[in-house]
C-alpha cells in the first residue's frame, strides 16, 4: 500500500527528471493550521530549493481518507484544503507553482471558515485561472481531489491520528507536529543540512528590540492566540529580537485571571524551565490547540511527551520549591509591565503595549528596528 502511493509521483518525476536514486518526499499539510503555515513557507520551502535537484518531492493536503463528508484537521470541513488541490490542478500540478502558491497561502492569515478572497488573490499572483479553480470548488471535480488526497494520505498514514505537519522520505516519517523542521527532513535524505538553514535555539539576536508575550493559560483568547498568532510571531522574529513568554501571575495572592489559582501556569513554567524560546512557543502551542479543547492536566502530560520534556522533572518542579521560585519570577515581569489588572492576551514591544494580533506586532517591531524578513 504504502508504496503504490508514491509509484505514480517517483514514475514522472524520475523520467523527467533523469535523477538516480532520488528520494520521494511527501509533505502532509492542513491548509490552515499554523505550524504548517510557519513550516511550510520557512523550512519546507528552503528544503525544496536545496535538494528538489536530486530527490522527488510531493504536496499534499491531509485529508483523512474513507468518509463521505471529511473533516480537516485544522477547520470543521476540507474547504481550504478543496480550494488548494483545485489551484494546483490549474497550475497542471507543476510543482513550482504549487509550492509558489502555497507559499502565499502560508504567508497569508486564514480564518477559520473557508472565504474566496485570500486564495483568489494567491491564484491571480501567480496567474492562475480564479474562474477555473472557482467552479473546480465548487464542483464534483473538487470532491475527486480531496477523495483521491485522502487516498494518499490514508496509505502514507493509516487511519490513526498524527499530528501536522507530517514529513515523510520514502515512506518513513520523518517529522511530525511542531517539532518539525528543516534538519529532521535533511538527516532523512543523507545529506548535511546548511547551516544558513538550520534553526539556532539560542542565537543572540540581530537587534535591541524585545517582544514580550503575557498569556494566562486557560483563558480563550489566549488559547486561539498562542495557537494561531502566536506561532507566526515566533517564526517571523525567533532569530531577530528578544523574545519573552511571561504567564499573567500576581504573588503572593497567587491567583490568575482564568482561575482561582495558577495551577496550569505553574506546570507551564516547569516546562519552560531551561528551555529554549522555540521549544516554549511548541509547548504553548500544544497546550492551546485547539483553543476550544478543555486543558486538563492529562493535556500538560502528554504535551511534555510530545516534545521529548521530563515529566517526571516538570512534577517535581510543579510539587516543590522550583514551582515557587519560577511564579515568583513571572510575577516580577508581569508586575513590572502590569501594575494594575489587564485583559488577556497581553504583548508588548520594548515595553509598550500593542494590540494582541500578528499585523500590529509586525508592524510594531518592525518600526524599533527589528530585523526580520517580515519587516
Amino acid at each position: 500500500m504504502r508504496k503504490s502511493i508514491f509509484s505514480f509521483a517517483v514514475t514522472v518525476l524520475v523520467c523527467t527528471l533523469a535523477v538516480a536514486d532520488a528520494k520521494t518526499v511527501l509533505y502532509l499539510f492542513g491548509s490552515a493550521w499554523p505550524t504548517c503555515q510557519a513550516f511550510g513557507r520557512g523550512d519546507f520551502q528552503n528544503l525544496y530549493q536545496k535538494y528538489n535537484s536530486s530527490n522527488d518531492f510531493v504536496v499534499n493536503p491531509a485529508v483523512p481518507g474513507g468518509t463521505s463528508t471529511p473533516i480537516c484537521t485544522d477547520e470543521t470541513s476540507c474547504d481550504w484544503e478543496k480550494i488548494t488541490l483545485c489551484a494546483f490542478q490549474a497550475g497542471r500540478n507543476v510543482l513550482d507553482v504549487k509550492l509558489k502558491y502555497l507559499d502565499c497561502m502560508d504567508s497569508s492569515k486564514l480564518p477559520l471558515f473557508y472565504e474566496p478572497a485570500i486564495p483568489e488573490a494567491c491564484a491571480k499572483d501567480q496567474g492562475l485561472p480564479w474562474d477555473q479553480i472557482s467552479k473546480c470548488f465548487g464542483g464534483p471535480m473538487g470532491d475527486a481531489l480531496l477523495k483521491e488526497a485522502g487516498n494518499v494520505t490514508t496509505s502514507a498514514m493509516g487511519h490513526g491520528s498524527f499530528t501536522l505537519p507530517t514529513v515523510l522520505v520514502d515512506g518513513k516519517v520523518a517529522c511530525t507536529g511542531a517539532r518539525c523542521d528543516f534538519q529532521d527532513v535533511a538527516k532523512m535524505l543523507d545529506a548535511k543540512p546548511s547551516q544558513s538553514y538550520l534553526r539556532k535555539k539560542d542565537q543572540e539576536p540581530l537587534s535591541n528590540v524585545t517582544i514580550s508575550y503575557f498569556f494566562a493559560s486557560k483563558w480563550p483568547l489566549c488559547r486561539n492566540f498562542g495557537s494561531q498568532d502566536w506561532p507566526r510571531i515566533f517564526s517571523a522574529f525567533q532569530n531577530g529580537v528578544a523574545i519573552n513568554i511571561v504567564p499573567g501571575i500576581r504573588v503572593p495572592e497567587g491567583k490568575c485571571v482564568d482561575s482561582q489559582n495558577c495551577n496550569y501556569e505553574r506546570v507551564t513554567l516547569c516546562a519552560f524551565d531551561g528551555q529554549s524560546v522555540a521549544m516554549k512557543t511548541k509547548f504553548l502551542d500544544c497546550m492551546d490547540a485547539p483553543w476550544y479543547d478543555p486543558l486538563t492536566w492529562g493535556k500538560s502530560h502528554k504535551c511534555a511527551d510530545q516534545l521529548s520534556l521530563s515529566w517526571p522533572k516538570i512534577s517535581d518542579c510543579y510539587n516543590g520549591t522550583r514551582g515557587d521560585v519560577l511564579e515568583k519570577e513571572a510575577s516580577k515581569l508581569f508586575v513590572k509591565a502590569f501594575p494594575k489588572p489587564v485583559y488577556f492576551p497581553q504583548i508588548t514591544v520594548d515595553g509598550k503595549v500593542v494590540d494582541a494580533d500578528y499585523d500590529s506586532v509586525v508592524k510594531a517591531a518592525c518600526n524599533d528596528g527589528a530585523s526580520s524578513s517580515a519587516c
